[in-house]
């Protein structure tokens, strides 16, 4: 069967790396992949490595497909226009981005994926709801693999997150930093790794959420769910269950963040949840399985939507993404840049309080003045 694969951005983030991991194992499986998006990154770059065909911009797939598997509602209905005879199956990725829900014109796709209860919840509740289909997030064992164990007390954490920044990471360095526990940023706060499994190979704990927390676990580290949405601290076989329908968000316990409950966490830490957590990942989140029940999808799902012209809602959807896109980076931008007015702030006041300060303050009054009693 030749499969399309298509997204909005070949970037860095957990959808990106869910489709090309896709990509690959439905390729060991025989079926010709070709992966199609409408703005390049470093993902491309990756795909190509691994023998993947990838197609950016308005060019039309390498191949001519029997199955479309697509997680952008923009391309869903680009690709149900240009080749509507052929299957589409949506992956719903997220609830928080309209654009990577499902197309709400009837017919466009024949089946949506979702690997959360909270996503399908979501999903269920659009007014357009094809057949929905519950898997759970693949992740590649063997690129993510375990190495050495972890250590018997916390020293490296890896903090693997587009979202985690500002006042918010400050609050994880507060609570860890005095516990002896250096904290590596990837992703918003730092440079990005193409080969994030090697910095998660030489931490104790990876921090983030989502596929994140996923790929952490596989490496055998220790998890722990902390971002911008949510806090539910170390992932542990007791509470699995209730993390994975949230979609390891953070958001399954309702703790509330504070120093003192991340600082108390760490007395938690067993280098025990290393092994847990990869056996957790094997057992649960098989990327091989789930390429086989995408491949029944497509198989069993006949002729694909009959549509009318969907280019100008491609177009409009395109004009969100973007808008979207760029008021995520300004907000993001904006967080940034009030903290360090803050910091700026702090130092102004500590500075006001030093002796040197107070003598220029006492020699620069009748200077002052006397440049106001000449005006």
């Amino acid at each position: 069967m030749r499969l399309t694969l298509a997204t909005h951005r070949l970037g860095r983030g957990g959808s990106e790396s869910y489709l090309i991991s896709l990509a690959s194992e439905l390729q060991r499986l025989g079926h010709p992949v070709a992966v199609t998006a409408v703005e390049d990154g470093p993902g491309a770059e990756r795909a190509r490595t691994l023998g993947i065909s990838v197609d950016v911009g308005e060019q039309q797939p390498a191949h001519r497909a029997d199955g479309i598997v697509v997680q952008d509602i923009g391309l869903a209905y680009a690709l149900a226009e240009r080749h509507p005879a052929i299957p589409q199956v949506f992956v719903a990725h997220s609830e928080l981005f309209d654009a990577q829900l499902p197309p709400q014109m009837p017919g466009i796709c024949t089946a949506v994926v979702v690997m959360s209860e909270r996503v399908e919840r979501r999903v269920r509740a659009l007014a357009n709801a094809p057949p929905i289909v519950r898997l759970r997030q693949p992740i590649d064992t063997e690129r993510f693999a375990a190495r050495e164990t972890i250590r018997e007390r916390p020293r490296r954490a890896v903090v693997l997150s587009n979202y985690l920044y500002g006042e918010r990471l400050a609050l994880l360095r507060a609570a860890w930093e005095p516990e002896g526990v250096e904290l590596i940023p990837i992703g918003v706060e730092a440079s990005p790794s193409d080969e994030p499994e090697l910095l998660i190979g030489d931490a104790d704990v990876v921090v983030g959420k989502g596929r994140a927390v996923l790929e952490g676990m596989s490496c055998g580290r220790a998890a722990y769910l902390f971002d911008m949405a949510g806090y539910d601290g170390w992932v542990t076989p007791a509470i699995y269950s209730s993390l994975e329908a949230d979609g390891f968000a953070g958001q399954a316990t309702g703790r509330a963040a504070t120093v003192n409950a991340m600082r108390a966490d760490i007395a938690d830490y067993k280098p025990q949840m290393g092994a847990a957590n990869r056996d957790l990942v094997t057992a649960n989140h098989s990327l091989r399985r789930h390429a086989e029940q995408l491949v029944e999808m497509l198989a069993g799902a006949g002729a694909g939507p009959a549509t009318a012209r969907l280019d100008e809602l491609e177009r409009v959807v395109r004009s969100g993404w973007r808008l979207e896109d760029r008021a995520s980076g300004l907000g993001r931008e904006n967080d940034r840049l009030h903290a360090r007015i803050l910091e700026l702030e702090r130092e102004a006041e500590e500075l006001k309080r030093t002796r040197r300060y107070r003598l220029a303050a006492a020699i620069g009054r009748p200077l002052d003045a006397l440049r106001r009693s000449r005006r």
